[in-house]
Order: structure tokens, then sequence, then C-alpha cells
């Protein structure tokens, strides 16, 4: 049974979808944060550095995984607004083999050029370079089924099921915390990836299991898998914006890392540990962007338009509500959060001082990405992807630039996250107001 977004009060149905979302969220960054953890207390600060190194590269895989996945479930949830099984049926079958595809180009292009890219791009120290090959090694020989996981579940998120995907995250974290307790003790950073090249088989085959078995219209036999070039093109047509738009975030932090990375073992190890604790901060955010993705689609596709500002604002504002109160949470255990990751009293400092920065830069994302999620579902996703950019070349540029500068240094890193959304926060808002959404639609 598919759930309907398009009648009721909003506001509830963008709550109940986005609970079980939020609960994968937290179950994904506590499936992250399992390997810092685990590595910088059984290992090393060292290693927790080479791991947090790699970071930057393997967010820009995942982004490209879950960019394109989006895109298929952008049609997918149109398709179901619209009442259309046969086509939809046919967009599954069509993203499943496309996807399918592209993951395992990216696992042969990380396998083959990961090393390359850690020493010349991310410019890692020698002194841990050998910990940070290794680790990505192993880890782009799971980017296949994360690709495979990332379609599943963006199809089952488009047809109002997002509760399923909870179960299939919760097997992965234990499937990865449980080997990484036991690969980590024998081969360090090295086991981490092993660890979680293995969940993600487990969640792969999962998602693809319960979908063939729960819904008719998605149920394939191997020799039903088809590919239409013409449907191939629609899911990269939507999916490119969406791709690129999340790629552009992970490019971005790519060139922070660089950046990071010449200020030493203490500099990344910090910078590892903020990372992690704004994944938790970005639990709401992330739900509620999905969730507007799939409300919105599914309501433009029905021909309700007039439903999607309402559910906009009230995504919006249960968003703030929520993001403040975890932010006060971690303002409030802050030193004992970060002394858990077993880094050094040099690195903590550091550490502390980000968090206390990057509090205002979390409430622009709670505001902002809602509204991210709602222009992708209506088919806008061009105009998100050129405010990306804005917010990298912003972030990048303020980063350089401010480093040189005495009074910011190292902490311009930080500092500008805030300047760059606070700007690009203000251009997304005046093109809501202004600009011609309303009149986007993918299918007939």
């Amino acid at each position: 049974m598919m759930r309907d977004m398009t009648a009721g009060a909003p506001w509830k149905i963008i709550l109940s979808f986005s609970v079980p979302l939020m609960a994968g969220n937290l179950l994904q960054q506590l499936y992250h944060t399992a390997d810092t953890l685990i590595v910088g207390n059984l290992v090393g600060e060292r290693a927790l550095s080479a791991v947090g190194s790699c970071a930057s590269l393997t967010e820009l895989f995942t982004a490209l995984a879950i960019g394109f996945s989006i895109g298929a479930g952008v049609l997918a949830a149109q398709c179901c607004g619209a009442a259309q099984e046969e086509r939809l049926r046919k967009y599954a079958s069509t993203a499943i083999c496309l996807m399918t595809g592209m993951g395992i180009a990216v696992s042969l292009t990380g396998l083959l050029a990961g090393e390359f890219i850690l020493k010349n791009v991310l410019q890692v120290p020698e002194t841990m370079l050998g910990l940070a090959a290794s680790y990505f090694r192993i880890y782009a020989l799971g980017l296949v089924f994360q690709f495979g996981y990332n379609i599943f579940a963006a199809i089952l998120q488009a047809v109002g099921d997002s509760s399923s995907i909870l179960y299939f995250l919760l097997l992965s974290s234990a499937v990865n915390i449980l080997l990484d307790l036991l690969f980590v003790r024998i081969w360090g950073v090295a086991g981490a990836a092993a660890a979680t090249g293995i969940s993600q088989l487990c969640a792969c085959a999962a998602g693809g299991i319960y979908m063939n078995r729960k819904y008719r219209a998605l149920r394939f036999q191997l020799r039903e898998l088809s590919f239409e070039p013409c449907k191939a093109f629609d899911v990269l047509r939507v999916g490119m914006p969406m791709a690129l738009q999340y790629s552009v975030i992970s490019v971005g932090i790519l060139i922070l890392q660089r950046l990071v990375n010449t200020y030493g073992q203490a500099m990344i190890a910090s910078f590892t540990v903020v990372v992690r604790l704004q994944g938790f901060l970005t639990i709401p955010i992330k739900g509620f962007q999905s969730t507007m993705t799939t409300y919105a689609g599914q309501n433009m596709g029905a021909g309700k338009k007039e439903r999607i500002p309402a559910g906009l604002w009230q995504a919006v504002g249960m968003s703030l509500g929520i993001t403040i109160a975890l932010a006060a949470a971690v303002y409030s255990f802050m030193d004992p959060l970060v002394q858990g990751f077993g880094i050094d009293s040099a690195a903590a400092q550091i550490c502390v001082r980000h968090l206390r920065v990057m509090v205002p830069s979390i409430l622009m994302y709670a505001a902002y990405f809602p509204m991210n999620g709602m222009f992708q579902g209506v088919g806008d996703g061009a105009h998100a992807t050129a405010c990306a950019l804005l917010a990298l070349a912003l972030r990048i540029l303020f980063s350089y630039t401010l480093s040189t500068v005495e009074y910011w240094g190292y902490t311009a890193v930080w500092w500008s996250e805030t300047y760059a959304w606070f700007i690009v926060l203000a251009v997304y808002y005046i093109y809501y107001f202004r600009g011609n959404w309303r009149n986007k639609a993918l299918i007939s």
C-alpha cells in the first residue's frame, strides 16, 4: 500500500513521515561515528586523523549516490501522486540498472585513483598517508552497495514508505559496530573500512529484498529488469542537479579538508570530531528535507500545488524548533562529548572552539534545507544547484582569504561556513517569493 501525502493536515503528514527518516539519520550518524570513536580509542589519534582525512573524499562519492537516487525518487513520487503505476515500474527498473552501473564505475575509480587524490589533491601528511590510503582502498570496494542501497531507499521513500528504511539502517548500523569492534582490533583502519563495506552490502540486500516482496509494482525478477534509455535520460536530467548540488557541497568540504590538512594532526582530528557531531545536529534537518521532496513531489503530481507552501512553512518551523533543542544539548555537554573521541588536549581545545562557532550555521541549515527539499520535489533542482555552487564559492573564498589574516587564522575554516550560508539563505528565500517554481512539472 503506497502512502498518500496529498490529503490531510500537512504538518501531521510531514512529521509522521519525518520521524522514521530522523531515526534512520540517527542510525547513519551512529554508523559513521562508531568508526571514529572505535578507531580513536583503540588505535589512537593518528589513525583517527587518517580516517578523518578521507572523510571529504568518501562524502563526495556518497553525494553522487544520493543525488542521482533523489532524481529517480522525485520522478517516482510524481508518478505515485499521479497514480501512474506502470510508469513508476519502468522508472524504478531503469534507475536500478543505471545506479548499479554507476556504482561499479565509482568503486573502480576510487580503488584505482584514491591514493593519488589523497596525496596530491588533499595533501594528506606523509605520516598518515599510508593509513589513509589503506582505509580508502577497502572502503571503495563497498561503494557499489552504497549506490544500490540509496536507489532502493529513494524509491521506497517516493511511494511513502519511510519506516522500512529505518530497519535497513538499524541492521547496517548493528553489523558495522559489531564488525568494527572485532576488525579494528585486528587490522586497524583497514578493519574499519571492511566493516563499513560489509554493512553497506547488508543494507543494500535488505532494501532490495523488501521492496521486491512488499510492492507488486516494484517486484522484479532479474530477467524483468529493463533499461529504457529515455527513462534513464529523465533520471539523469532530474538527478544531475541534485548530484551536482550534493557533490558541490562535498567538493567544498574536500577543498576545505586540504586547508585543514596543512595545520597538522591536531587540527585534522578536531575537524573530524566536529563533522561527526555536526551530523547529529543535522538529523532533523535532513529528515524534513527528504520529507519535503516526497511531499512536494506527490502534491505536484496530483495537481495540488496549493498544499505545498503550507507544508513548507510548517516543516521549517519544526526543523528550527528541534534543531535549537539539539544545539542546546550539545552546548551543555560539549566537553564530555569531545573527550569521548579519544583525542588529546590540544585537539580537544580546538574542537570546542569550533563547535561554538558552528551553531549559527546549523540554524541556517534548519531554515534552508526543508525548502531545498521542496524545490527538488517540484522539479526545480537547477536553482538548488546554483545556490550550492554559490555557497561553495563563498566558503572557499572566505576560508582561504581570511586564513591569511591574523585575526582569523585557522578559525577562518569555521567562520566561512556561517558567512557563506547567511548569504545563500537570503538568496534562497528571495527566489522562493519571486521565483516561478510553481510552474515546474516533470511528468505529464
